[in-house]
């Protein structure tokens, strides 16, 4: 028992011995009738072996992840085939950025995304991609070495890599995607800057085992800025691709009709292959120079170009989607604005092709969206604002898009609020749905929060799009953090022991909006971006969170010594601790009736120095009362309480 009541083996009193196990929190319980091995306050404290320690606190995991002041909305890492570690990073700047490894500087490899306040970025690793998506921006890739969208296939980044291969032209560091863009002059006259690849292109082989980019539907895509339009020759500034002789070229001069109306400043230029005219007898399939041509009827122009690739059509790529996962190596996303009830999947091993008939309504006409996604084993399990479903099947036999997938209704009695608070750990997926969390076996779900419901009641229920959570597995555990209150980032966070099934709460953090369990060199990091900078913080690391102290606290369950009719004398209190510095302070409080223990105060019983060595320390007490609660705290020091911990008294009579 946890705690058991015994003569005091010095004399005729009794003494209580608080032994443990703990196994974790209950708010939920009436005072005087705790969940047995449970305690009615666990702040900033972790129970590994069932023993009260205070938790560790986090430091910065490298000066180099910090992109500055904007809110980050993307942590992902990711290891590509070549085996180099990656961080991919984004914010509210509308910045995306690459890290080598933990101690690698930023590099930006997108820029002039949105700047939207709450437009989080979702990730998966699929094939040899880590794909990012959001439903504003659309969805991208990163291969190692660039980021390009979803369906698209690399020609040109204009980077330092390439410049051996250009003639003409400056580079510049103006950019839409990575750190280097390449730039000319014209003031009247045609300018030419030229890519001659080391080997010729083949812009109709799709990647991987995705399908060909086909003449009549795919499109070159480009970004070109000028710092004025006035003047522009739109007949002879064109982008051209042809055979090294250049005598059999597809060219598309600036038209409105293949460029688009052009303005000063950045220009999204899509053009169908099918658009460029024909000189001689080029082929798409043997592309050996690239032209990019800048004219001007007499003004100076200038022109800066950027990021060059080919992509499929609209229709042969996935919409853009708030959320998305790998499964079976297939890209599944959810979420689009036009279908927020549909989700949509890639070829298998072919992450870039996508039919338009590849998606499947998620119970479209019960007027919910979907609110996340995650892979459990031949399933996806799929979460709605009030109903939790999946999707199963194989796709052996059968021929992309006609996969045969199963919806099968898991419960409607409950659904889940975010995404990014899915967390899957052993044989279970967690899921957070408003101020209650399930968990789900692959059949079915049950509710493990009952005996926290209270502390999760506070949840600010705007912002559940909010909650991040991942698993520690070296301690394991799942940590989420929240929005407490009226909180608008999440400012709180509720841990959950998911081999002993038991919760404990961390206050005092600065806002975390991103979470992800990471491994650097054979070692596990639990890594976190605060919600108004963009540093990432190594979590239960340090004595404190990056100089702030830790509050730690921990009470004892309301105890009458088994004689609630009873007044008592109680005694002192004995704590046995680890050796550490800083004090430790106990405290207490009394009632003689339960309905007098909400309004009780703590009064103090005295201090442990920690410092001192030995078995315990000693706290008197000297007061009466039918009911007392115990509570020890820490400020800015580690605190770990061995059982037992044993409390004194005597009976003093009948309570009138």
């Amino acid at each position: 028992m946890p705690v058991t009541v015994q003569p005091d083996q010095r004399g005729s009193g009794f003494q209580v011995l608080y032994a443990g196990p703990w196994q974790g929190l209950d708010t939920e319980s009436p005072y005087m009738d705790i969940r047995e091995n449970h305690l009615p306050v666990l702040q900033n404290v972790d129970l590994p072996a069932g023993v009260p320690t205070r938790i560790d606190g986090y430091i910065i995991h490298a000066t180099s992840f910090d992109t500055g002041t904007s809110v980050p909305n993307l942590l992902a890492r990711y290891i590509p085939s070549s085996g180099n570690a990656f961080y991919i990073t984004a914010d509210e700047s509308g910045q995306v950025y690459s890290h080598v490894s933990a101690g690698g500087a930023p590099t930006v490899i997108r820029t002039g995304l949105s700047t939207t306040a709450d437009l989080y970025w979702t990730h998966a690793a699929v094939a040899d991609y880590l794909i990012i998506a959001n439903p504003t921006d659309g969805n991208y890739k990163w291969d190692g070495t660039r980021l390009i969208p979803l369906g698209a296939k690399y020609i040109a980044d204009m980077e330092t890599a390439e410049d051996a291969t250009w003639s003409g032209g400056a580079t510049s560091t103006t950019v839409r995607e990575g750190t280097q863009s390449r730039t000319h002059t014209t003031t009247g006259t045609a300018v030419t800057m030229t890519l001659t690849p080391a080997t010729a292109w083949d812009l109709t082989d799709g990647l991987l085992s995705a399908q060909d980019y086909s003449t009549t539907t795919s499109r070159i895509h480009f970004y070109i800025n000028f710092d004025t339009v006035t003047g522009l020759d739109l007949t002879t500034t064109f982008i051209r691709f042809g055979n090294v002789a250049n005598d059999a070229y597809f060219q598309a001069a600036a038209s409105v009709a293949n460029w688009g109306t052009l303005v000063a400043g950045w220009n999204r230029v899509q053009i169908p292959k099918s658009s460029f005219a024909t000189t001689g007898a080029p082929s798409w399939a043997s592309i050996a120079m690239m032209s990019l041509v800048t004219d001007s009827t007499g003004a100076t122009i200038i022109a800066i170009w950027d990021d060059v690739y080919l992509r499929y059509s609209d229709a042969q790529t996935m919409p853009s989607v708030q959320y998305v996962t790998g499964w079976k190596n297939m890209v599944i996303g959810a979420r689009s604005s036009a279908d927020p009830s549909n989700f949509f999947y890639s070829k298998v091993s072919a992450p870039d092709e996508y039919s338009a008939t590849s998606s499947t309504p998620v119970s479209e006409d019960d007027g919910d969206t979907i609110t996340g996604l995650h892979p459990y084993y031949n399933q996806v399990l799929i979460t709605k604002d009030n109903s939790v479903q999946s999707i199963s099947g194989t796709v052996a036999g059968t021929v992309y898009p006609n996969y045969n997938f199963d919806l099968i209704l898991v419960s409607t009695e409950h659904g889940g609020s975010s995404h990014r608070a899915l967390v899957q750990a052993g044989h279970y997926i967690y899921i957070w749905w408003r101020g209650e969390i399930f968990r789900y076996n692959g059949t079915g779900t049950e509710k493990i929060s009952r005996q926290v419901d209270p502390t999760l009641a506070t949840t600010n229920m705007a912002r559940l799009f909010a909650i991040v959570g991942a698993r520690r597995r070296v301690l394991n555990q799942i940590k989420w953090y929240y929005p407490d209150g009226a909180a608008t980032t999440n400012t709180s966070s509720i841990v959950y022991d998911y081999l002993n099934e038991g919760f404990l709460v961390a206050t005092g953090h600065i806002a975390m909006n991103q979470a992800e369990q990471v491994f650097e060199s054979g070692i596990e990091y639990f890594l976190t971006t605060e919600s108004t900078t963009g540093i990432v913080r190594r979590q239960d690391s340090g004595a404190d969170y990056a100089g702030v102290a830790i509050t730690a606290r921990v009470a004892m369950p309301w105890v009458s010594a088994g004689r609630p009719d009873q007044l008592k004398y109680w005694d002192e209190v004995y704590v046995p601790y680890e050796t550490n510095t800083g004090n430790l302070l106990v405290e207490y409080r009394l009632a003689d009736h339960p309905r007098e223990m909400a309004a009780a105060s703590f009064v103090t019983a005295g201090t442990i120095n920690q410092a001192t060595a030995g078995e315990h320390g000693r706290v008197f007490i000297g007061d009466r009362g039918v009911w007392i609660q115990l509570r020890l705290s820490t400020v800015d020091a580690r605190m770990t309480l061995f059982p037992p911990m044993i409390l004194r008294g005597h009976m003093l009579g009948p309570n009138f």
